[in-house]
């Protein structure tokens, strides 16, 4: 199915529905992008804050400090990424469906 909607024999050519599917690829690589953007902040806080400990219990201290805030950022991006992902595949699935192309069985 997949080679068929591909193929250049049709009225399009299989040149939408690739170019939506880099699209989606595009924008789920770019939020990836960012979530890591996000995590390697984040590391150099909890490294600026654990130089700035006093001792081991002040340094517990400051990093349980941090956890709703990870916590919080984590489950962000996991929400965006599902709403990403979803987007993309139904845009794919619709744009399959709604294809000129026969289908192959």
């Amino acid at each position: 199915m997949v080679r068929k909607l591909l193929s250049t024999d049709g009225p399009t050519g299989g040149r939408a529905y690739v170019a939506r599917a880099l699209d989606g690829a595009t924008r789920v690589l770019m939020h990836e992008l960012d979530a890591l953007e996000g995590h390697w902040v984040e590391l150099r806080e909890r490294l600026a804050v654990a130089r700035e400990a006093s001792g081991v219990a002040a340094l517990v201290r400051a990093q349980l400090d941090l956890l709703p805030e990870t916590r919080a950022r984590l489950a962000l991006d996991q929400r965006e990424r599902r709403a990403l992902l979803h987007s993309w595949l139904t845009d794919l699935r619709y744009d399959s469906l709604s294809s000129p192309v026969e289908r192959v069985p």
